[in-house]
């Protein structure tokens, strides 16, 4: 009796480890209206990008929202996804719980089609990443993009300023070419 009741004040003064984060992914839906949609979970970095899934049409533009569990940045590119157009840092607590609410939604939807067991139309896939490789996208690290969304508010603040007193022609086109 002795034993036992040492045992289990050992395992409970026994420091506990931390339960283990979720694995990363990457899952991919092509929509019917001819959309892909990506989402990708890596080290407490979520994000959705949404672009055409027609080779054809690669300049088009492309819809990224990152967030950080605290903060959501939704960036629109043009080019494929090299030219950031125009892009919104959301501090808001219910635009970020809205987006997680959603991301988590279509993780456990993705997680479910990919089950082979399912007949789930071959239009989504779902990837484990491995928590030592990172997955090959280069935009997910949170605090470059927002420095990219700042720098890009700052140079169109620039440019409506320029345009404002009148020397327009000169310092829009310098502006833009930044």
């Amino acid at each position: 009796m002795v034993v036992l009741v040492v045992f289990l004040l050992l395992a409970l003064a026994a420091p506990r480890a931390a339960p283990a984060a979720a694995p990363g992914f990457v899952a991919l839906d092509r929509l019917s209206d001819g959309e892909l949609e990506r989402r990708i979970k890596f080290e407490g970095v979520f994000a959705r990008e949404t672009s055409l899934a027609d080779p054809e049409h690669s300049e088009g533009l492309v819809l990224r929202e990152v967030s950080d569990g605290r903060r959501l940045v939704q960036l629109i590119y043009s080019d494929g996804g090299d030219t950031l157009v125009d892009c919104d840092i959301l501090r808001k607590r219910n635009a970020t719980r809205q987006f997680l609410r959603r991301f988590h939604a279509d993780e456990q939807r993705a997680r479910l089609a990919d089950d082979r067991a399912l007949k789930v139309p071959p239009n989504a896939t779902f990837t484990a990443l491995s928590p030592v490789a990172p997955p090959p996208e280069t935009w997910l690290h949170f605090p470059t993009l927002v420095a990219a969304c700042k720098k890009s508010h700052r140079r169109i603040n620039a440019l409506l300023h320029s345009r404002k007193n009148g020397d327009a022609d000169n310092n829009a086109e310098e502006q833009l070419a930044r």
